[in-house]
């Protein structure tokens, strides 16, 4: 699964490819006969709604929901039956479920328009679920007892929460007792850890940065009268229009100096980044991929410039932190029994 809700997951898969064909004409539709998206209360016939259930893929054979998808004349394009409390973890279906639906036989529906963006939107969305959607998503495997899903479901979390994600949760009722879950027992520190350990590496130049001292010849022009660096085929400086310009070194003090503004390029630096909300393991692994995959930095070290060798190592050791979220936490404890 990871991190998916494989509820959410088929019904897109489900509806995608008829939702393709038929949202130009649907909208043409809605747009020359004046009729609102579908996404309110329905009322259909028992006919109807018998063959909406008999038609629908059944998700989960016990679920107390059927959503159904309609097009601009209210034929059933797809239809599933699932859990309701599953969908919740999704802020707008929850919304749906609490006002938009009707009840039939004890069973509740809920109607979506195929071209319904907000809903077939969060259907799409989650594959990358925001801090409380994930959180919805922990409770939901919770309740249910799902402990393959919420094995999972921890590493995903490992990857993607914030180090103030128990703040985020604590603003949202419905994952106030979250607080009190067994299952996630440690995940505060296990999501601190692995940041901290990131984050530590990042933002120290202990090793080639600090300890080579060699300097090499770069294609850049420098103004010692502003201090500024110009490219190569630059004739003065644009600032001060000193047209006396020396060829640049890269120097170790220079390297150091460079690594930080190349950081701070990739929101990698200052340290404030940590207040951030997708201040993440996944997200700061993936800057430091962009980072490394084009270093603004040329010299005539090449590949063999401390400051190249150091970021480069960057992607091995957070490629470790992230594998060592998979290979850790491989059971859980629901209800105080550990797995």
């Amino acid at each position: 699964m990871d991190g998916q809700n494989y509820t959410t997951e088929r019904m897109f898969n489900g509806a995608q490819s008829t939702w393709t064909e038929t949202q130009t004409n649907s909208g043409q539709h809605q747009q020359l006969h004046g009729e609102k998206p579908l996404g309110g209360v329905r009322q259909f016939s028992d006919v109807q709604v018998q063959h909406f259930v008999g038609q629908s893929e059944t998700i989960f054979p016990n679920g107390d929901l059927h959503v159904v998808l309609l097009d601009s004349r209210n034929t059933m394009l797809a239809g599933f039956r699932v859990f309701s409390q599953i969908c919740r973890a999704s802020a707008l279906f929850a919304k749906l479920i609490d006002t938009q639906s009707s009840e039939k036989d004890g069973c509740k529906f809920i109607f979506i328009g195929i071209w319904y963006p907000k809903a077939l939107q969060s259907i799409i969305d989650g594959e990358q679920p925001s801090v409380v959607e994930l959180g919805m998503l922990l409770k939901s495997a919770d309740n249910f007892e799902a402990k393959d899903e919420l094995v999972k479901l921890r590493q995903f979390a490992m990857h993607n929460l914030p180090m103030h994600f128990r703040e985020i949760w604590a603003r949202i009722p419905p994952l106030l007792t979250l607080a009190n879950c067994k299952s996630l027992d440690g995940l505060q520190f296990d999501v601190n850890e692995r940041l901290v350990r990131a984050c530590s590496r990042i933002w120290s130049f202990e090793g080639l940065l600090d300890t080579q001292s060699e300097g090499y010849i770069t294609t850049r022009r420098l103004c010692l009268s502003y201090g500024r660096r110009h490219p190569s085929n630059a004739k003065l400086c644009h600032l001060c229009l000193n047209a006396t310009l020396y060829d640049d070194v890269c120097t170790k003090n220079s390297r150091v100096g460079e690594y930080f503004r190349i950081l701070a390029l990739q929101t990698l630096w200052p340290t404030t980044i940590w207040t951030s909300d997708d201040a993440t393991l996944s997200t700061i692994s993936q800057r430091v991929n962009n980072l490394a995959s084009r270093i603004p930095h040329t010299c005539s070290g090449g590949s063999k410039c401390p400051l190249i060798v150091h970021i480069s190592a960057l992607q091995g050791h957070l490629k470790r932190t992230m594998d060592d979220c998979t290979q850790s936490n491989t059971s859980v404890n629901l209800g105080g029994t550990t797995m």
